[in-house]
C-alpha cells in the first residue's frame, strides 16, 4: 500500500451559471473569498442570540434573498443586479436563485441552521 496522497485540483476560477430571467440572459457567479466573508458578517448581524450568545434566529427576514443574489447575479455586462431590482422578482425565481446561489457556494448548511434555530 502507498503512502503518497494524490493532490488535490482546485479551479481558481470562478464557476458561472448562466441563467435566463424573463428572456433577458444573466449569469450566477460564485462568490470569491472576499464576497463570501462580506455575506456572512452581514447574515450574523442579522442574527438573534439567547443569553449564552447562541443563535436562535434572524431578526429580519426583508431582503435576506437579495443580499445574497447581489453579490452573485451578474448582467449581461457582467455589473451586479442590484437588490432594489431582485426584490421586484417573483418569489419563486428568487428561492430558485437563492437556493442556487447557496449551493454554488457551499452555504446550503448556514441556511439549514438557521432554520433549526427558530
Amino acid at each position: 500500500m502507498s503512502t503518497e496522497q494524490v493532490p488535490v485540483d482546485l479551479s481558481l476560477e470562478l464557476k458561472s451559471v448562466p441563467v435566463v430571467l424573463g428572456g433577458v440572459p444573466f449569469s450566477l457567479v460564485e462568490l470569491t473569498g472576499e464576497s463570501r466573508d462580506k455575506y456572512m458578517t452581514e447574515m450574523s448581524q442579522r442574527m438573534k442570540y439567547d443569553g449564552k450568545g447562541k443563535p436562535t434566529g434572524l431578526k429580519s427576514y426583508n431582503g435576506l434573498q437579495a443580499m445574497l443574489l447581489t453579490l452573485c447575479l451578474r448582467d449581461q455586462t457582467g455589473e451586479a443586479v442590484k437588490a432594489a431590482d431582485i426584490q421586484k422578482y417573483p418569489s419563486s425565481a428568487q428561492n430558485k436563485l437563492f437556493e442556487m446561489a447557496q449551493e454554488m457556494n457551499g452555504l446550503g448548511e448556514l441556511g439549514e441552521e438557521e432554520a433549526k434555530n427558530e
